[in-house]
């Protein structure tokens, strides 16, 4: 006997045809090989007769490897990278190669990737979207999990269920709560950085009027507050090619701190910045701290450099799928539609330069 798995819910597509599905659940029991049906040309259909390619990750899969994230599926897939870029701000996603650098960077540019769930396009951000979301409707039952993990990391999430009236009318209630207290540390404050924080909510309705006819009703509400992001900033000195008048050796006698002039006429730096997860200097508040110049220990005053740090993302989702087999011939008629309400903000210390100066007294420029 052959089980069958359905794969609903969340789908990355780009301009070469790639389907993920973030979660599964079984549509009927039985043992053996299982058959996959996936959704992603809005048809159903078997995941060896999709002509796209389709990477699914099961909820036993999930279950199994504690899987919590989209970045965590996206490892479980072929041909494409989903890893944060900076914080869980900006979404960079990389499917076959397409992508683009400059996504959620310079303003007006997106990536080359679009979100959907249960067919509905998602704008904006990804990475901290709760998959228990997007789980199905079943009989009445309820579920939980919690996980504690270094760093300070905390995730509780649970859901229940059922029907309101049997064979019309089920629905499902769900909550999530995430806390990550960060690993790296800011030498100018001695503070932790790279902090996330996460609630969030949903209601989903399943209303059947007739064995004909369902509507889907989904409401959810996330709120993400993170801390100061965990990046390093290097130094224009390091600069290694294309001379140009925007090298430290053009800016000319007095716009450097003194003791701090260069003759590197290199405007860009090429090759792989090595990893300097103890070099972290950011002007997130105003402190003194010390390091060493020129063999000599130098003791330094930061002010405040940014006005907001970390990230604030506050959204509201509603979506609404009404499918209607005409008088069961097989012909479908489908509506979709969803409203958004988002709001981001988001604050870093970009050039190292102290608040409201050129570049900032006693600190260089872009970096220590």
């Amino acid at each position: 006997m052959k089980s069958m798995i359905k794969a609903t819910a969340l789908a990355l597509t780009a301009l070469t045809p790639v389907a993920v599905y973030a979660q599964e659940a079984p549509a009927e029991e039985g043992t053996g090989i299982a058959d996959i049906i996936v959704t992603a040309r809005r048809t159903q259909e078997t995941l060896q007769d999709t002509p796209v390619a389709v990477s699914v990750v099961t909820s036993d899969k999930i279950a199994e490897q504690g899987l919590t994230s989209i970045d965590d599926f996206a490892r479980q897939a072929t041909g494409i990278s989903f890893s944060q870029a900076f914080g869980r701000f900006t979404d960079r996603p990389v499917i076959r190669g397409a992508s683009n650098v400059l996504a959620n960077v310079q303003f007006g540019v997106e990536t080359g990737a679009a979100y959907f769930v249960d067919g509905i396009y998602f704008q904006g951000d990804l990475q901290s979207f709760d998959a228990n979301e997007i789980e199905r409707i079943e009989e009445f039952s309820g579920s939980g999990r919690a996980r504690y993990a270094e760093h300070g990391e905390f995730d509780v999430a649970g859901s229940i269920s059922g029907p309101i009236v049997k064979d019309v009318l089920s629905f499902r209630a769900g909550g999530r709560f995430y806390k990550y207290g960060g690993e790296f540390r800011n030498n100018i404050t001695g503070e932790t950085i790279g902090k996330e924080r996460s609630h969030s909510g949903s209601l989903t309705l399943l209303f059947s009027p007739s064995p004909d006819a369902k509507m889907r009703t989904r409401i959810s509400f996330q709120r993400d507050r993170d801390g100061t992001r965990a990046f390093f900033l290097q130094g224009a000195a390091d600069n290694n090619c294309l001379p140009g008048f925007r090298s430290p050796a053009f800016r000319g006698p007095g716009t450097a701190p003194i003791g701090l002039s260069s003759t590197n006429r290199n405007q860009w730096f090429c090759g792989t910045l090595a990893p300097r997860p103890n070099g972290i200097f950011l002007n997130t508040d105003p402190a003194t701290y010390s390091l060493v110049r020129n063999g000599a220990p130098v003791s330094v005053t930061s002010q405040n450099g940014t006005v907001f740090d970390g990230v604030a993302n506050r959204q509201i989702n509603i979506s609404n799928v009404f499918d209607w087999d005409i008088g069961g011939s097989g012909w479908t008629f489908s509506v979709l539609s969803g409203y958004r309400k988002n709001r981001n903000d988001s604050g870093s210390d970009s050039d190292h330069s102290e608040a409201f100066t050129t570049f900032g007294p006693g600190e260089p420029l872009f970096a220590i």
